[in-house]
């Protein structure tokens, strides 16, 4: 199981990101992860963005989205080391949690 997490910043999106004095510090709109595993051989996997607004009591599945998603928000490639077609399948799709 690979997990992969982190910020999501509204200054790489077009966006102000707020800062908190005295030292200015970045606060993330959202964070990511991103879960893979292999099942069966194949690899799968399942991607959330989750926002500062969650409140605790949401399913994760509300917050679903593709890899793809989430390397845009982020500007980060996760999975460049995959042959190129199965990169695509795996981060073009919102696949639910197994």
């Amino acid at each position: 199981l690979w997990i992969i997490d982190g910020p999501i910043f509204d200054d790489l999106n077009g966006g102000a990101t707020p800062r908190l004095p005295p030292h200015q510090i970045a606060v993330p709109s959202a964070f990511y992860k991103i879960m893979i595993e292999r099942h069966h051989g194949a690899p799968r996997a399942f991607a959330v963005i989750m926002p500062q607004s969650v409140r605790g009591n949401e399913l994760p599945g509300e917050f679903l989205v593709s890899i793809h998603d989430i390397e845009t928000k982020t500007r980060l490639q996760f999975l460049w080391k995959l042959p190129p077609q199965l990169r695509k399948n795996i981060e073009s799709t919102p696949h639910k949690m197994w």
